[in-house]
């Protein structure tokens, strides 16, 4: 039985017309740009609002372990210590501490949230700043493919 959706795509001669091919890319290399904006910006109100209710503290990294991810690639889980406004000394672990070259020893600045203080967040401005170039490189490689399938189809003359 055959495939009905790729019997349509499908011109005279057996072949997708570059125009679908266009479309095609297009659709996926938006949905990683928007995929990335929705990501930066839900993580921007993330931050605000951890900055406009919780507290401000001063973290260090204790200890950084990673593991072999099954698909490649390491995962990374970053032990910190802080001190809250009370007094009381926190341990806790994140595996994003906001895009930050971490090292042990070094310090971080927080807001915890002042009612749960194992709950906080470190400044994700670097993850964010990565994120729209994440997207910016996306929106570049889609004008580059876009562009190259275009020439290539006047040149051959199938648009």
């Amino acid at each position: 039985m055959k495939n009905k959706l790729g019997g349509i795509l499908r011109n005279s001669s057996g072949e997708v017309p570059r125009i679908v091919l266009i479309i095609m890319i297009i659709v996926v290399l938006l949905m990683f740009i928007i995929h990335g904006v929705v990501k930066s910006v839900s993580l921007k109100n993330e931050w605000e609002s951890f900055k406009k209710n919780g507290l401000p503290a001063q973290a260090t990294v204790t200890d950084i372990s990673s593991h072999q991810m099954p698909r490649g690639g390491k995962e990374y889980t970053f032990y910190l210590n802080y001190t809250d406004s009370d007094g009381n000394e926190h341990d806790v672990y994140t595996q994003n501490i906001g895009g930050v070259q971490a090292k042990v020893g070094i310090k971080l600045d927080i807001f915890y949230d002042k009612d749960d203080p194992e709950e906080f967040m470190a400044d994700p401005s670097a993850a964010i700043a990565s994120l729209r170039e994440d997207t910016v490189i996306f929106s570049v490689l889609g004008v580059l493919v876009t562009a190259a399938v275009i020439f290539i189809g006047r040149r051959r003359n199938t648009y």
